[in-house]
């Protein structure tokens, strides 16, 4: 089910922000590559991106199918004022 790419993005941040503070760690830097179904829908005078990655093995058609790659980077920054 492909969802708004904003909404992908956010679920795969917290989950890596989650995971890691369950492993006693404070994540400052992420990067990724992952398949992405990506579906461009024009309307109502604007565009929105829908988005979504292989879930489970009932997504196995996605195996061996070139698909559209998703290359994110999350960094930690420090706010104005912090030392970094």
């Amino acid at each position: 089910m492909r969802r708004e790419l904003a909404t992908v993005l956010d679920e795969l941040r917290d989950g890596l922000v989650h995971g890691a503070a369950a492993a006693g760690v404070r994540l400052t830097g992420a990067e990724m590559s992952l398949p992405m179904d990506l579906l461009v829908v024009l309307g109502d005078g604007g565009l929105r991106l829908l988005a979504d990655v292989p879930r489970s093995h009932a997504d196995e058609p996605w195996r061996g199918v070139p698909v559209s790659r998703l290359h994110v980077r999350w960094e930690a920054v420090p706010a104005a004022g912090e030392a970094s």
